[in-house]
């Protein structure tokens, strides 16, 4: 009996050991693919659901994500951005006001802002020190983060980051951050194109 539980164990061990081995192997394989151009730019439409709403609250805009760095510009229904780098996030109102958030001083901005820019780094070790991952890789592939700190979990559901491919190429259709099953925020992403360098107007919402 102790040789066939032990047996057991270890057919069980492999057996989880290649399912985690599967996992990063599509992890990778779909962070270096949209990590292949140094900027990606385009248009989102963003829906906020909350239990609290009637309907969701709509909005749209642009964006930016390059290696080190995110950029959301809202254009309607008012013009606000958020700038996230590694370190700091920077929130712009509509009357122009700024405000600074210290990665190191929220916890859970902290943990948003280095998974985001840890995806377009193409930094999967960084991920999986913070979460757990579940990848799905068909045409359409989907890579669901999990928050490992219980603390974050509480108020950071998950992080869904969904796509598809274009012949090899992994292509990004959208981001939804679930504060719970019923809160949550959904990016919707198009007419994307890429670009070689940022321009001086883009590298101003990241000045503090």
């Amino acid at each position: 009996m102790k040789s066939f539980i032990k047996h057991a164990i270890f057919t069980l061990t492999l057996m989880m050991s290649a399912t985690v081995f599967a996992q990063n192997a599509q992890l990778d394989k779909i962070l270096t693919s949209i990590t292949s151009h140094k900027i990606t730019a385009g248009d989102f439409t963003q829906e906020k659901y909350s239990s609290a709403l009637k309907k969701p609250l709509k909005s749209s805009g642009t964006f930016i994500f390059s290696q080190d760095k995110i950029l959301w510009r809202t254009l309607k229904p008012m013009k606000t951005s958020t700038a996230v780098t590694p370190d700091y996030i920077i929130q712009t109102t509509a009357s122009g006001k700024r405000s600074v958030i210290e990665s190191s001083s929220s916890e859970i901005f902290g943990t948003v802002a280095s998974a985001m820019t840890s995806i377009f780094s193409g930094d999967s070790s960084e991920i999986e020190k913070y979460f757990d991952v579940t990848v799905s890789d068909g045409h359409e592939w989907t890579i669901t983060l999990a928050p490992k700190d219980m603390t974050i979990s509480s108020a950071l559901k998950q992080i869904i980051i969904g796509g598809s491919y274009e012949g090899t190429a992994a292509k990004l259709n959208s981001f939804t951050i679930m504060q719970s099953d019923t809160d949550y925020t959904k990016y919707s992403l198009k007419n994307i194109k890429f670009k070689e360098t940022l321009s001086n107007e883009d590298e101003a919402y990241f000045i503090k």
